[in-house]
């Protein structure tokens, strides 16, 4: 018989109310920008990785690049949970929120600039800005900008596929491969970064 009950309790998933609820030290909930590094992204499958500086690949497994945020954390908020218990909180136990999970608390993004410091292809030489082969979030990288220039920086990090090659873009010399980005804020802060040097094959 109690056999049969605890399976019904682990198949049903019956929940209950805990009465202590989760106790954490506190969580600072927003940070400040402080600069950012950028990280060359390489293909792994479905996925992809952080590139090794000096990595060879071939360049079809460029995927892009990654740029995260310097920050330092601020307005730390009590961590605590008083979620309903039930069996998938006892076998995952209490999760603490992330530190910054509510982001920015004041900044915003004015301007993204990323240029390639060698030649990328036969429109894009170097020193030429690159943004119109960079995509996240469903669109290119200046449009993602302007659709949320009004939008406190949700997050530390920003992913940015290379999108848009056309049959007219064709890399013109296979070989070093670096890139210079530059982030405005709307506060007036400008930070620069640049890449590690990678190499296509």
């Amino acid at each position: 018989m109690k056999k049969l009950l605890i399976i019904i309790f682990l198949l049903t998933g019956i929940s209950f109310y805990n009465c202590e609820p989760c106790h954490f030290a506190d969580v600072p909930a927003y940070f400040d920008v402080k600069g950012f590094r950028i990280t060359h992204l390489v293909r792994d499958g479905f996925l992809s990785r952080p590139s090794i500086a000096n990595e060879t690949m071939s360049f079809w497994d460029y995927y892009g690049l990654k740029i995260d945020f310097i920050v330092d954390y601020i307005s730390y908020q009590k961590a605590e949970n008083n979620s309903k218990f039930s069996t998938v909180t006892i076998l995952n136990a209490c999760s603490p929120p992330d530190p910054g999970e509510k982001g920015s608390k004041s900044e915003k993004i004015e301007s993204i600039k990323v240029t390639s410091v060698f030649p990328f292809d036969s429109l894009h030489l170097s020193g030429a800005e690159i943004n119109d082969l960079l995509f996240t979030d469903g669109m290119f990288l200046d449009s993602f900008i302007h659709t949320n220039r009004d939008r406190l920086i949700p997050y530390d990090e920003i992913e940015l596929k290379i999108q848009g090659r056309g049959p007219d873009l064709f890399i013109i010399e296979l070989g070093y491969f670096q890139l210079k980005t530059k982030i405005v804020l709307t506060n007036g802060e400008q930070y620069e970064s640049v890449s590690d040097t990678i190499r296509f094959w």
